[in-house]
């Protein structure tokens, strides 16, 4: 197997390296390419990022191929976007405004393809916060048009992805691998919910199913069909519960929980939060905010148990 170090650009981080490992024209394991690439960029300033990318043809072009380069690129364009988001409305200037939105809506859309679903999630998100309610529901029906996927990720045992049920998976077929969705703690373009879960858990990173994360976008931009909304709803609790077993799917309980308090549903809320604190019983664990709020709005009756 060969190997390539490369050295990151970040001047407070010069002992941090991305070391890609690749076999042929197939990256081994996203978890292990992807990971290094973005922790290592993780703490780099912009002009670090724009510096790296300005840089990565020269540096890389005579060492590796031609799919990781592109992936590595598509990597700097979702951080870059990524932190453009955190300081573009400091600026006092409504048409820079507009200029800086529009860079960064570039830069999503240059990333959409860095695996199945999460670039995509990643631009959704984007839409979403700019209340673009119609572009988020166009990239999510871009998603189910791929019926079925690997998953690479670690928040649930569930290795195949499949929308369509009733497809055959043909074992000669190459399939897209979709991984998990990840956020840093500086983030600033991710939902309310997922940013609690950044604020109280105090982790650097954390990371998310990718359908889990799909729904919850779904859910959020159904308000005006409850039909939709219930399905979304439905959608995501199915997912939450067959990713059990898998890693930080106390994340996965908070934000169905959270989605029941949406819709008024305090006992089913109250239930996806206890099953979260089972999973991890921490004081960093987003679901005793939960608990309270509903334990002060109002008592909360039944059996708090998921079957």
């Amino acid at each position: 197997m060969d190997a390539l170090i490369i050295i990151s650009p970040c001047v407070d981080c010069k002992d941090t390296h991305i070391e890609c490992k690749w076999r042929e024209d197939k990256v081994i394991s996203r978890s292990y390419f992807y990971g290094n690439i973005e922790n290592a960029l993780h703490r780099c300033t912009l002009s670090d990022l724009e510096r790296f990318e300005h840089g990565l043809d020269e540096q890389r072009g005579q060492y590796i191929l031609d799919v990781h380069k592109k992936k590595a690129k598509e990597l700097l364009s979702l951080k870059i976007a990524t932190t453009r988001y955190r300081t573009y409305d400091n600026e006092p200037e409504k048409e820079k405004v507009k200029e800086m939105l529009n860079e960064i809506e570039k830069r999503y859309k240059e990333a959409k393809d860095v695996d199945a679903i999460c670039g995509r999630l990643h631009l959704a998100t984007f839409y979403l916060k700019q209340q673009r309610f119609k572009d988020v529901q166009a990239v999510i029906s871009s998603i189910y048009k791929k019926e079925t996927l690997l998953y690479d990720g670690a928040c649930s045992v569930n290795r195949v992805i499949q929308f369509n049920d009733k497809k055959q998976i043909h074992e000669e077929k190459e399939l897209d691998t979709a991984n998990d969705i990840s956020f840093f703690h500086s983030d600033m373009c991710v939902p309310d919910v997922v940013q609690a879960e950044l604020r109280i858990c105090k982790e650097e990173i954390i990371r998310i199913h990718p359908l889990v994360y799909m729904y919850l976008l779904e859910f959020l931009v159904s308000t005006e069909s409850k039909i939709k909304q219930r399905k979304a709803l439905e959608n995501l609790s199915n997912e939450v519960l067959k990713s059990e077993g898998g890693h930080d799917t106390d994340i996965g309980f908070n934000i169905c929980g959270y989605c029941h308090l949406v819709v008024g549903e305090r006992n089913n809320a109250l239930k996806y939060f206890l099953r979260s604190f089972e999973i991890r019983p921490s004081v960093r664990n987003t679901c005793l905010f939960y608990i309270l709020c509903v334990m002060l709005s109002e008592p909360v009756g039944g059996s708090a148990s998921i079957q």
